[in-house]
């Protein structure tokens, strides 16, 4: 009993660990579980094995069909046929003795009524029909076989959108997260200066207005992280929904966002490298859809020719008075071999508009196709300016930054020698704090302009 226990306590522990393990992600490891939970790609992939499903639907016509059946009836009254009053009275005496004429009077001219067959029929048959040869028929199977791929293609695509909605969403979580670290550094160092100056106060050496300012910039610090740390909340659900994560759960980041901004590298990045459309996954749909319309194309056309088809049965009839009387009248045999040549004469244009049709759903792909890399060749040259921009400001940024941190350091040691105002102080704090904020907010904009660029090249 302790044994199986301690097992279950080991498993126990072991799945914890586990969930706890899916909590924290990386940003690859959030693309990669976004990729294989996240609604959208799910119904993609359920879309390729439906896609599976009509290609073995489609291939099944081209298959042999084999068919039995058993059929039986019993005749409470068996059928009448009437025929022509070709017999001699004494005949129709002997069929009415026997029960083959209904018990009327004999005719004498004219026509007779008269039953054929037994009480119980039994009919049991097996049946062959197969395809010998249907242009058409090959054809589609070409274009389902085509039609499969692209349904598996269009997987790729969403893989690939969900890809950039998951890194978008990990960077704004990221860009919160360094915030809220920033404004915690902040406001540890003013709550030191505050205490500070409410002690000198406190001695007689400061005035009530130089604790009032700093106590209203702490408040408003603290309004502000409060207002960032709601954000943050909203940019992790979204996170959280992009990745096909529950809403509900937890949820840890591991990727540090100065690292990730790091990895940036501007000379890495080139701006006149010659666009390639295969990169993008959305641009080899367009080329299996202009290879389906051309194949659909040939499909019409082939519905022109003649198409055989071959058939087979085999049966056999029991009639019988007594069912399972085996001294009554035996099985009877019955087979055939046949074959079914259709020629199309006159369809009433019916291929006509058909062929009419494939051919402007060729040219509207085509259109498509020229106006998509006309999309990508803009996409491409603005993500290439914005990155440029991005990259110049953050060096402005963060030129700015260290300048005001030197401006706010000297301020804070005149304060402190009592050669310096509050208002100084509180000037310089606000204008380093908003430089600090305008240089995390340039870096995150450089992350979003690589971003951007990579995506726009296909090459995330």
């Amino acid at each position: 009993m302790d044994c199986r226990r301690f097992v279950t306590l080991l498993l126990g522990l072991f799945t914890l660990a586990m969930v706890r393990a899916q909590q924290s992600f990386s940003l690859q490891e959030a693309i990669t579980y976004a990729q294989e939970h996240n609604a959208d790609v799910r119904i993609e992939q359920l879309n390729v094995q439906d896609a599976d499903g009509q290609l073995l639907e489609y291939k099944s016509i081209g298959i042999p069909k084999i068919n039995a059946d058993v059929d039986y009836a019993y005749f409470i009254d068996i059928p009448t046929q009437i025929l022509p009053d070709f017999l001699s009275p004494a005949v129709y005496g002997v069929l009415f003795e026997e029960g083959v004429i209904d018990p009327k009077p004999i005719p004498t001219g004219g026509s007779a009524p008269v039953r054929f067959g037994k009480d119980h029929n039994l009919d049991a048959s097996l049946s062959l029909e197969t395809m010998i040869f249907d242009f058409a028929w090959i054809q589609g199977l070409k274009a389902q076989a085509l039609f499969r791929d692209l349904v598996q293609k269009n997987v790729t695509a969403k893989a690939f959108e969900i890809r950039s909605k998951v890194t978008r969403a990990y960077l704004a979580v990221l860009i919160n997260k360094r915030s809220l670290a920033l404004l915690d550094d902040n406001i540890r160092n003013l709550e030191t200066l505050y205490n500070e100056t409410r002690a000198i106060y406190e001695n007689g050496f400061a005035e009530q207005l130089d604790v009032d300012r700093l106590a209203l910039s702490l408040d408003n610090l603290r309004t502000d992280r409060q207002n960032v740390e709601r954000l943050a909340d909203v940019t992790r659900n979204l996170l959280k929904f992009q990745m096909g994560y529950p809403i509900t759960e937890p949820i840890e980041l591991t990727d540090d966002f100065d690292v990730l901004a790091g990895q940036v590298s501007v000379a890495s990045v080139s701006l006149t490298d010659p666009v390639d459309y295969n990169e993008r996954p959305e641009y080899v749909t367009f080329e299996l859809r202009e290879q389906l319309n051309e194949i659909n194309m040939k499909v019409i056309k082939s519905g022109y020719l003649p198409t055989l088809r071959g058939r087979a049965s085999w049966s056999r009839t029991l009639q019988r008075d007594k069912l399972f009387d085996s001294n009554d009248s035996p099985w009877f045999p019955s087979s055939m071999l046949g074959v079914t040549l259709n020629v199309p004469i006159f369809d009433g244009l019916e291929k006509k508009a058909r062929l009419e049709r494939a051919r402007i759903s060729r040219d509207k792909v085509s259109i498509a196709r020229s106006e998509f890399e006309r999309a990508v060749d803009l996409e491409v040259r603005n993500a290439r300016i914005q990155f440029h921009n991005a990259s110049e400001t953050v060096q402005a940024r963060r030129n700015s930054m260290d300048l005001a941190q030197r401006i706010y350091d000297t301020t804070q040691i005149k304060y402190r020698e009592g050669v310096g105002s509050s208002i100084e102080l509180t000037q310089a704090e606000a204008e380093l704090y908003r430089t600090q904020s305008n240089y995390i907010n340039a870096l995150y904009d450089l992350i979003v302009a690589k971003t951007e660029l990579d995506i726009a090249l296909g090459k995330i």
